[in-house]
């Protein structure tokens, strides 16, 4: 029984001495972490930490920065793709409404004509169309012709006008892509003279007007 104790005794330090070696090795990592700390502190000198405060301090700002600017445009895009889903949404929504009967393609037609009211105006700005050209218009003849089958108005006007070939044709082009009501229903030329750089020409346009509304 002594024996043994006396063993026991003798193994006790033993097991102490290795339960406390992990313990002075943390410290003795630590004491030369601290070391070198120390030792890069004393060699960057207070110049050296006051930039390396800056450059932290710059970095952490940049990053507070950029954090809230990331999900500013994350919610962005989530927005602008929820504004394109209902925008196709609406447009798919619209094409399926359409109404694309006969009946409703001519109702859309006459919606698009200018009223048999607005023939006045019409002609008047016909005649300082051409004026604009460098054209000289001797007399304009119009005349209103009611469609009572077709429920419009065909209205002819009919210009004789003198000038340049390329001016004729301008007035012509932009008169048509002014009115697409209108269409050139006669065209005829004639050159007084061969080597006149001036013609003669005689127009008549059809512009077709819907009835006033009630």
């Amino acid at each position: 029984m002594a024996a043994m104790n006396k063993q026991a005794a003798q193994t006790q330090p033993m097991d102490a001495v290795s339960m406390q070696s992990p313990a002075l090795d943390m410290l003795a990592m630590r004491a030369r972490l601290r070391y070198r700390v120390q030792h890069r502190i004393h060699y960057l000198g207070w110049q050296g930490l006051l930039g390396l405060t800056l450059l932290l301090g710059s970095l952490l700002a940049v990053l507070m920065l950029i954090m809230p600017l990331s999900q500013q445009v994350q919610q962005q895009e989530q927005a602008l793709s929820e504004l394109r889903q209902r925008a196709a949404a609406r447009q798919h929504a619209g094409i399926q409404a359409l109404d694309r009967s006969p009946q409703a393609q001519l109702r859309r037609f006459y919606e698009q004509l200018p009223e048999e009211t607005a023939s006045t105006t019409l002609l008047a700005e016909l005649l300082t169309l051409a004026v604009d050209n460098g054209l000289q218009i001797d007399k304009a003849d119009h005349a209103l012709q009611p469609q009572p089958a077709a429920g419009f108005f065909r209205y002819q006007i009919t210009l004789p006008l003198h000038g340049r070939y390329v001016d004729i044709r301008r007035f012509s082009s932009q008169l048509l892509n002014r009115l697409p009501s209108a269409a050139l229903s006669e065209i005829s030329l004639q050159r007084p003279d061969a080597a006149a750089t001036e013609i003669d020409a005689r127009l008549r346009f059809t512009v077709f007007l819907r009835k006033p509304a009630v």
